[in-house]
């Protein structure tokens, strides 16, 4: 698995690897951002109405970090039809 040069994590180290039900593989990675520091996650359970930017809001008071979120829940392919009941990654500070 591989972080490209380009990538804005390439500085990161893959801390483990998300599989999809059809077999495809993404490297999920703990982010270093200077202006956040280290990134761990908290679980969270999706209820009916929830949206990733209302939840970025909930989460970090800014609704356009709602692609922390989506990021690091790569098994999701519609990300505006999250089911309820889905435990989704919640990146926080360490």
């Amino acid at each position: 698995m591989t972080i490209y040069k380009t990538s804005r994590y390439n500085n990161s180290d893959i801390d483990y690897v998300s599989t999809t039900s059809g077999g495809d593989s993404t490297p999920i990675v703990f982010y270093e951002f200077s202006e956040l520091g280290r990134l761990t996650w908290v679980d969270y359970i999706w209820k009916d109405g929830d949206r990733l930017d209302l939840t970025a809001f909930r989460f970090y008071s800014n609704p356009h970090a709602w692609w922390l979120i989506a990021e690091a829940n790569p098994e999701i392919e519609d990300p505006l039809n999250i089911p309820a009941g889905a435990v989704l990654r919640v990146p926080k500070r360490a």
